[in-house]
């Protein structure tokens, strides 16, 4: 008696090419979740540094908008304020000084303590504005730094990008 082979049935056949076509092979699991990651680094670099761009941009509109203050207050008063006044204060003692109206201009990006004012005495970071000034007359220089109620003849403004060393400077006018 001779055997006869049988050939597969058509559901057979149909069930083994639908296996294959709908699986993935290893290789094109890994392509695929390479381009994603490297689509999503991309995208997490460029967001970044626009995050950067935008704290210095708010630095330097902030500082501006200080130093227009400062300027109002030198036009009202024929002197800036003594470091004494502003330097280490409350924001909302800092507004009874200079003229500005939104709290938010007296607090930088990243800050930590919004209650207290963004100017320090010197060594300007990110997050704080170092307030400078001075005196033409060498013997009024003491009150300029130290009396709340003292006058100073000039100032300058300095604060540190996010990513440089350097600080950016912004002097009085008058």
């Amino acid at each position: 008696m001779m055997l006869r082979k049988r050939s597969p049935s058509s559901k057979t056949i149909a069930t083994t090419l639908h296996r294959r076509i709908s699986a993935f092979t290893l290789i094109e699991v890994m392509i695929v979740v390479t381009i994603i990651s490297v689509l999503a680094s991309v995208s997490v670099i460029g967001t970044v540094s626009i995050q950067r761009t935008t704290r210095d941009e708010a630095r330097n509109s902030r500082t501006t908008i200080i130093a227009e203050a400062l300027e109002k207050y030198y036009d009202d008063n024929n002197e800036y304020p003594s470091v004494a006044a502003l330097v280490g204060q409350p924001v909302s003692v800092v507004r009874q000084k200079i003229p500005v109206k939104d709290d938010g201009v007296l607090v930088f990006p990243n800050a930590t303590d919004t209650a207290l004012s963004v100017l320090v005495g010197s060594a300007p970071s990110p997050t704080r504005l170092a307030y400078i000034a001075a005196t033409t007359n060498t013997s009024a220089n003491t009150q300029c730094q130290a009396d709340a109620s003292g006058y100073c003849d000039s100032y300058q403004l300095q604060y540190v990008k996010g990513y440089k060393v350097q600080p950016c400077k912004i002097k009085n006018i008058a």
